[in-house]
C-alpha cells in the first residue's frame, strides 16, 4: 500500500491553488479497504468536505453528436470545419488553438502522424484525456501512480487501439506503460460522464480524474454528496448527514437506486471488490450473487 503520508504530500501540492489552510479532511488507514478519507472535525449535512482539481480531464467523446466539441475548453462548435487545422485529428475552437497547452499537445499527435487527421475519431479524442499524463510534472505522474488501479485483463486495450489511428504512434515502454496505468487508473476511480457514478444534482459529460476524490472509499449508503463548478469543473463534495470528527467519507460508484443484486454483480465485475457495507451484507443477496457468478 501506498504511504499515506506520501500520497498526501503530493495531494497538497495538487491542491494548493485552492490554499484551503484548514481542511476539514486527511488520510488515513481505512477499515474498508486501505487508504480512506476521514474528517478532521464535526460537519454538518450539506457542509463542504473538499473541493478537487481535475488533475486529467477531456472529452468523453461517448456518443458521435459530442465530436465536435472543443478538446480543450469544451464548447460545442460548428458541425463543419471544427477539426484543428494543422493536422492533430484534435477538435479545437479558433481561441484553444491558439493556447500553449493545445500547441503542445498538437505537436505531440501530429509527431505520431494521425491516418485521418481530418475526421473527428472518438478513440482518438478519449484518447487525449490519457495523454495528456505525458505533459504532467513529475509529482503529479507520482499522484497518478499513487492511486487503485485495477491492471485486468483490458486496462491495455483501449491504448492498442489507438495506436491503430497513427502511422507512427509511440514505442516507447515508460511511455506506453504511463498510459496503461492511467487508463487503469480512470477506469478504477474516474469520471466518465457519470455513467457508473451517481449524481442527482447535475449531469457531468467529461472523462476526468479527481485524485482526492479517488481515495474515497465506497458505502452502498454513502455520506457524501458532489456537484460540480460550471466554470472551473472542480469537484465539490459535501456532507450528505450529521458527520462526527473521526468519521470515514464515503462515496457510491453505483447509481443509489440500483437494485440490490445489479449492484453487487456491478462491484464484483467492474470495480474487483466485494461490498461488504450494511446493505449488502444480506445472506439471500450474497448466495444469489454467488451463483450467478458461479461461485
Amino acid at each position: 500500500m501506498i504511504c499515506p503520508k506520501r500520497t498526501a504530500e503530493l495531494l497538497e501540492l495538487h491542491l494548493e491553488p485552492l490554499k484551503d489552510k484548514d481542511p476539514a479532511w486527511e488520510l488515513a488507514v481505512s477499515k474498508i479497504a486501505g487508504r480512506g478519507v476521514f474528517t478532521t472535525r464535526k460537519l454538518k449535512r450539506g457542509d463542504i468536505i473538499f473541493r478537487d482539481i481535475p488533475l486529467l480531464i477531456g472529452l468523453a467523446a461517448r456518443q458521435e453528436d459530442t465530436l465536435n466539441s472543443c478538446s480543450m475548453c469544451f464548447k460545442v462548435l460548428p458541425d463543419t470545419k471544427f477539426m484543428c487545422r494543422q493536422g492533430c485529428a484534435l477538435p479545437v475552437c479558433s481561441v484553444c488553438s491558439k493556447k500553449k497547452q493545445h500547441k503542445d499537445e498538437c505537436a505531440l499527435l501530429k509527431s505520431w502522424e494521425p491516418i485521418e487527421p481530418d475526421v473527428a475519431n472518438s478513440v482518438i479524442i478519449r484518447l487525449i484525456c490519457v495523454a495528456r499524463a505525458i505533459n504532467l510534472s513529475k509529482e503529479q505522474r507520482d499522484l497518478i501512480y499513487c492511486l487503485q488501479a485495477n491492471l485486468d485483463n483490458n486496462h491495455r486495450t483501449e491504448v492498442r487501439n489507438a495506436a491503430k489511428c497513427f502511422n507512427k504512434f509511440p514505442t516507447d515502454k515508460k511511455l506506453i506503460e504511463l498510459m496503461n496505468r492511467t487508463v487503469a487508473v480512470l477506469r478504477t476511480n474516474g469520471f466518465d460522464e457519470t455513467a457508473d457514478r451517481t449524481n442527482d444534482n447535475q449531469e457531468f459529460f467529461y472523462r476526468a480524474l479527481f485524485p482526492l476524490f479517488a481515495l474515497v472509499n465506497h458505502d452502498c449508503v454513502p455520506n457524501s454528496y458532489y456537484t460540480f463548478e460550471e466554470k472551473t469543473n472542480y469537484m465539490v463534495l459535501r456532507a450528505s448527514v450529521d458527520l462526527p470528527e473521526g468519521t470515514e467519507i464515503t462515496t457510491t460508484y453505483t447509481k443509489l437506486f440500483t437494485g440490490n443484486i445489479a449492484r453487487h454483480l456491478f462491484l464484483k465485475m467492474k470495480k474487483n471488490f466485494t461490498c461488504k457495507c450494511a446493505r449488502c451484507s444480506d445472506p439471500t443477496i450474497i448466495k444469489k450473487c454467488a451463483e450467478l457468478l458461479g461461485n
